[in-house]
């Protein structure tokens, strides 16, 4: 399946799909019940299908292991139930030096490429991130503004 193809929900409606910033993800496995938690949940009710990047996925084992202090069993455990697909860099390589010049960090290029990519909006809690500069590339949401659309 190609991830620009259509995806619908068991209701018949067409499943928002979108790429989550590693802030977004961790947010939601801490605070479950928060916005990002309810992103998350959605998608396990097939209302969105949810992605991210390879490069998220190691963020996210460093912050759990480091911050979250959970083994690392827990840890491939926790990864393995998210209900996102993972991204690989061969997807978006191509567009990373045309990020670099977007973004204000070069640890949010392969996000932006991804987005750039998949031609799927990008979640993200960084106001850096949201800027007119990044906004002429890619469709961008803080959490609540995905939520609430």
């Amino acid at each position: 399946m190609k991830l620009s193809e259509l995806s619908y929900s068991e209701s018949g409606l067409k499943a928002k799909k979108a790429i989550l910033d590693t802030n977004v993800i961790y947010s939601a496995l801490y605070k479950p019940q928060g916005v990002c938690g309810r992103i998350l949940l959605n998608s396990a009710k097939s209302l969105s299908q949810l992605f991210s990047i390879d490069f998220a996925k190691e963020e996210l084992r460093i912050n759990m292991e480091r911050k979250m202090r959970l083994p690392e069993k827990s840890i491939e455990l926790i990864l393995e139930a998210l209900p996102l697909e993972w991204i690989s860099r061969d997807t978006y390589s191509p567009y990373l030096r045309r990020t670099t010049e977007i973004v204000k960090y070069q640890a949010d290029s392969p996000f932006v490429a991804a987005s750039i990519a998949t031609n799927f909006p990008f979640i993200t809690g960084d106001k850096h991130l949201r800027t007119a500069k990044v906004r002429r590339a890619i469709t961008v949401y803080e959490p609540r503004e995905f939520v609430d659309e």
